[in-house]
């Protein structure tokens, strides 16, 4: 039986009155009072269906309604239906006010945002992981049980939330959308049936886009910190398990900005002592919420990673003496150990750390009883927590998958993962789609290595993917990443509202024109010599190599010098 869509009813009134409706409650929206809740409520006129509220933003000369008009089923986690965000509407709420072309680009952004990229659920939590919601004895849905961390729209909801507070027959109204990755399958292997699933829930603080959200802030709040969540579940769900890991940017205060350089300069920022109160404030809150904390940094140990790798080793070393801690810090360098395709060296790794996955465990619910607990996690990352991270990610998560499988007696204790083809590809599969879909909301490309991850080679075609893909972000995060940096701004609350007014699109750099003018000369003198005589090398000819090879010069010396004024930079924060 097909799944049906959540659905709500709205009714619009020009630009004055909004009113949405379920089960005989509603909540009606004005341009300029409060907003108003009404119970036995009965509409007035023609409605039309809506999925949800994702909450309301203030542009520069409007104030929109945004909500949910379409969407996807992802599948369902104990029974209960997972929704993709598709598509999404806004809704002016402004009286006798007309769209400027800002803010039509405002919603251009938002629109961009979340489609294909956030997911929902009018029954089950997907902001909490399991343990959490067992910890809490999460029974019922409530905006208050909410994990804020992954709660996106909770900004864009505040309105309704406040009017709402003491009223829970209203809860109803209350949507959490989680930006990250959901992927459900459904696995028979001997005649057993079980449910594997993946959620990935981005962090919503610090978000945004590759080089504009770089390392920590004072709060100690890490860029492109997202919890990943393995779950294995058996027929009529009365017992099932979790495994967690996180990624997140080196805990430091640094920044990449994007000058047009291929790989932009690393910069350290702050004092000893601002870094280390962010290190421990970041390290504080992550054994307080998952436990003790094993750190695998896969960055280089030389070029000009190799700062980062030293000030990370010295920084936990430092507060395992100052807090009498126990955080576990393993350099493994990716690229080193693993060049020349030799992934199989991954297993080094895995080596090193295989007792504490051992140890840390998984959380586990038989009857509904926790029979245990994940006691901690492994903190993984590498420059861009994308590529090399998700690698590392799977191969962890692949180890105590197969714990948990042999205790739940769908394989035989001690065959690895991969001899069992029946999961080994949707495994595989599954950590790969997280991969690019990861990648993409931070970088706007696909993962690298992802070929691995996918077959458990490494081939020559993902290389040359990955050499597709390294151009294209390097475009993206250059001449693009700025309005996508503006998007998340706007979307978490993070913008600074008087500059609202301010265009979204960066000016192009008066150097622009430079750069034209050496490619047309170039190219001109290439094709004028495809018209010279041929023989001998003329005069002719020679003159129009020699232009091309000064213009390619001078080009490439103007695109060096003048080349960070090209970058599409964000206009709604400082960036600086």
């Amino acid at each position: 039986m097909e799944e049906v869509k959540p659905k709500l009813e709205i009714e619009i009134n020009g630009n004055t009155t909004v009113t949405i409706s379920t089960n005989s409650f509603a909540i009606q929206f004005f341009h300029d009072s409060p907003i108003k809740t009404i119970e036995n409520y009965r509409p007035n006129s023609p409605t039309r269906n809506i999925v949800g509220i994702i909450g309301f933003i203030q542009l520069k000369n409007v104030k929109c309604l945004i909500v949910i008009s379409d969407c996807s089923l992802c599948g369902k986690i104990f029974n209960k239906a997972i929704w993709k965000i598709t598509n999404i509407e806004c809704i002016i709420l402004t009286e006798n006010s007309q769209l400027i072309s800002e803010d039509k680009k405002y919603i251009e952004l938002i629109e961009d945002l979340t489609k294909n990229n956030f997911y929902f659920s009018n029954s089950f939590d997907i902001t909490n992981r399991l343990q959490n919601q067992f910890d809490n004895n999460q029974n019922s849905l409530s905006h208050k049980k909410y994990c804020e961390r992954f709660f996106w729209n909770q900004f864009l909801l505040e309105p309704i939330i406040s009017i709402i507070e003491e009223n829970s027959k209203f809860n109803q109204f209350i949507l959490p959308i989680m930006m990250g990755y959901i992927q459900i399958n459904h696995i028979t292997i001997n005649s057993k049936n079980f449910d594997l699933i993946l959620i990935s829930r981005r962090n919503k603080h610090r978000s945004g886009t590759r080089f504009f959200q770089r390392g920590i802030d004072e709060n100690g709040v890490v860029a492109n910190n997202v919890e990943t969540e393995q779950i294995v579940t058996l027929p009529n769900f009365n017992k099932f398990a979790s495994f967690v890991l996180i990624r997140g940017s080196i805990p430091l205060l640094w920044s990449q900005p994007p000058t047009t350089a291929y790989t932009p300069k690393i910069v350290t920022k702050g004092t000893p002592e601002q870094n280390t109160k962010a290190f421990e404030l970041h390290f504080q809150d992550l054994q307080k919420t998952y436990g003790q904390q094993t750190l695998v940094n896969l960055i280089n140990h030389k070029g000009i990673e190799k700062i980062l790798e030293e000030s990370y080793s010295e920084y936990t070393r430092k507060y395992n003496e100052n807090n009498n801690g126990n955080l576990k810090y393993i350099a493994f360098d990716f690229h080193h150990e693993c060049k020349g395709m030799k992934y199989h060296n991954i297993s080094k790794l895995i080596n090193q750390i295989n007792s504490d996955i051992e140890n840390y465990g998984y959380f586990c619910s038989d009857d509904n009883k926790i029979v245990k607990s994940q006691s901690g996690t492994f903190r993984v990352n590498c420059i861009d927590n994308l590529d090399r991270t998700n690698v590392i990610q799977s191969a962890i998560a692949r180890e105590a998958l197969a714990d948990i499988c042999s205790k739940f007696e769908i394989i035989q204790s001690g065959i690895p993962i991969k001899d069992i083809p029946q999961i080994e590809t949707v495994y595989k599969d599954m950590w790969a789609n997280n991969a690019d879909v990861i990648s993409f909301q931070y970088s706007g490309t696909g993962a690298l290595k992802n070929d691995f991850t996918r077959t458990g080679k490494r081939t020559i075609k993902g290389a040359l993917a990955d050499g597709y893909n390294s151009v294209t972000r390097y475009y993206i995060n250059n001449f693009c990443d700025g309005k996508r940096q503006d998007a998340f701004d706007l979307f978490t609350g993070r913008h600074n509202t008087s500059i609202l007014s301010r265009s979204v699109t960066t000016n192009a750099s008066p150097f622009k024109g430079f750069f034209t003018i050496s490619a047309a000369i170039f190219l001109t003198a290439f094709i004028l010599s495809y018209f010279t005589p041929t023989g001998n090398l003329s005069r002719g000819k020679t003159a129009n190599i020699l232009i091309g090879l000064i213009s390619t010069f001078f080009g490439y010396q103007l695109f060096k010098i003048f080349g960070n004024r090209l970058v599409n930079r964000p206009t709604l924060g400082d960036f600086s």
